[in-house]
């Protein structure tokens, strides 16, 4: 396949999917090698990352990709698609938020323990957010179910792999950026 033809057929199927796509699967659906293919990515990063007239990106997630708005322009298309849902997490989000990340996989009753409160509803908004998802059920007494966070959690704190999580004040500022806070909604 010529390369400026793959090139493009990366960029229209990662358009198109508009979230994390495997490389496995564009492999399969570009009818390429995986060396082809990450040729190709490389190229599309350089391009996108090379011209301060883009206003895309492209991100690396695991073993996906994903074709994503600039950084330094997000707040641009988050005033162009502002709904009347808040954008902003609490603080007991938040918090919750980090205690996942740090400790996944992480029960209710261990966030509970650390955060001194009850957070059932800081984890349902985390999971409606895209940003926690329950996971396993320990091989325990009452079977407690874990939580672990997503791609979605790791694009929006800027990381490639969990492995790459910074120390916690430096991940709080990142996040803090990205969410303003709003008032504590659930102590």
């Amino acid at each position: 396949m010529d390369d400026n033809i793959l090139v493009a057929a990366l960029e229209a199927v990662l358009f198109a999917a508009g979230e994390p796509t495997d490389k496995r699967v564009l492999c399969l659906a570009i009818g390429v090698t995986i060396d082809a293919l990450e040729n190709a990515i490389d190229y599309l990063e350089d391009h996108y990352a090379s011209s301060e007239s883009r206003g895309l990106s492209l991100i690396r997630l695991q073993d996906s990709v994903q074709l994503a708005t600039k950084q330094e322009l997000f707040e641009f298309v988050e005033r162009a698609l502002r709904t009347d849902a808040p954008s902003s997490l609490s603080q007991a989000a938040l918090e919750t938020l980090a205690i996942v990340a740090y400790r996944q996989p992480a029960t209710r009753s261990d966030i509970e323990r650390i955060r001194g409160v009850q957070s059932t509803s800081s984890l349902d908004l985390l999971i409606a957010r895209g940003l926690v998802y329950e996971s396993e059920r320990l091989d325990v007494p009452g079977r407690p179910k874990t939580f672990r966070t997503t791609l979605e959690f790791l694009k929006l704190a800027s990381l490639d792999k969990l492995e790459d999580l910074p120390n916690f004040d430096e991940f709080q500022k990142v996040i803090s950026n990205q969410y303003e806070s709003e008032p504590n909604q659930d102590s």
